[in-house]
């Protein structure tokens, strides 16, 4: 064999994977976005699940994007937490640019993720069910969660542990009348990932603010405390693109956004 040809035979695929991580990475850094962190120090290593990688919570610490390929227009915050706790668990697929990752899991026959195991797939008021089918158990649940804020914010800072999955009833959602006849109540979602210095837990959500504010963060990596102070109801700066139901409730000046609904910790462990 001619000493050109073996070098073509060895170069061509050397330049179509040297392309292929390239552009991986370059769409990765295009769409990567910006992260609100509401806290000045994490700690995650008390009752920190074993299943859960150092790295990515590490990179939550930095205020760093961990799922930079999920796209902001069209994502849910369920869609994020499930990747997020995809690579928490070590998953490579949203690690990588979503073009990247479905045409490398459609060539490797993956159809389901590690998380889908603990029930955490669907929309968020789909998961309320999904991990308590799938062993995981319902921590804590009220059925008036505005009266209820501060028992709410109590009973979190008391008991939750990395992992758990955090329901927040959201007065604004078009979807709350399919979140109450699913049972859940709750259509936004987000995932305590670490606590901060006095051990309130940290919640690594997905939300579209731009009724309210302009240029504020959809990624948020922040506590309760935080999360009710930041992105507190002061009026809206556009007019919602639904007819709100007359049961919803209607904020008052200083509400926060979002108020727990319910806590779910899926099977992590077992």
């Amino acid at each position: 064999m001619k000493k050109s040809t073996f070098l073509k035979m060895i170069s061509v695929p050397f330049l179509v994977a040297a392309g292929w991580i390239a552009s991986d990475a370059l769409l990765l850094q295009k769409e990567e976005k910006a992260v609100y962190k509401g806290f000045t120090q994490m700690s995650f290593e008390d009752e920190k699940p074993s299943v859960f990688t150092d790295e990515s919570l590490e990179r939550i610490v930095r205020g760093e994007d961990i799922v930079p390929g999920l796209p902001e227009e069209g994502a849910m915050c369920s869609k994020f937490v499930r990747a997020t706790a995809n690579t928490l668990l070590g998953h490579w697929f949203f690690q990588h640019h979503r073009l990247h990752a479905k045409i490398k899991a459609n060539a490797f026959g993956i159809t389901t993720l590690p998380a889908d195991e603990y029930g955490l797939s669907g929309d968020a008021w789909e998961m309320y069910g999904n991990i308590q089918n799938k062993g995981g158990k319902l921590m804590y649940e009220t059925e008036h969660p505005v009266q209820d804020n501060l028992i709410s914010a109590n009973y979190l800072v008391s008991h939750a542990k990395i992992g758990d999955i955090i329901g927040f009833y959201y007065p604004d959602s078009k979807y709350n009348p399919q979140a109450k006849k699913q049972g859940a109540g709750f259509t936004h979602m987000g995932i305590v990932v670490g606590f901060d210095e006095v051990k309130e837990p940290i919640i690594a959500h997905f939300m579209h603010t731009n009724y309210y504010f302009e240029n504020e963060p959809v990624l948020r990596y922040e506590t309760l405390s935080a999360m009710q102070e930041k992105l507190s109801f002061q009026g809206y700066q556009k007019e919602l693109d639904f007819v709100k139901g007359e049961e919803e409730y209607k904020y008052q000046k200083g509400d926060s956004l979002v108020f727990v609904k319910a806590i779910l910790r899926p099977r992590y462990n077992l």
